[in-house]
């Protein structure tokens, strides 16, 4: 664990551990980038995101019982909702 005083300082700290090729021994890194990364990097997900619902909308909607919704119904509705924000 590596503490830090500022958003600068946590910055530096997260690109350097990121870095594959001089930590490979590093397997994750966790700190307030990862859980809001730049926005180059929201908007490349997003666009994955995007591409990912316009096939799942080719894919028919499961059975009408709500109760009983397919694997594909919850990744469709996780995506709208994703879109709402």
């Amino acid at each position: 664990m590596v503490y830090t005083d500022t958003l600068e300082e946590t910055k530096k700290v997260y690109e350097e551990l990121s870095n594959k090729e001089k930590y490979p021994y590093v397997q994750q890194v966790v700190s307030i980038f990862s859980l809001s990364p730049p926005m180059e990097r929201q908007l490349k997900t997003r666009e994955i995101l995007d591409q990912i619902q316009e096939r799942l909308a080719e894919i028919p909607a499961g059975p009408d019982d709500r109760r009983e919704q397919g694997p594909v119904d919850v990744v469709k509705k996780s995506l709208a909702a994703q879109r709402l924000r």
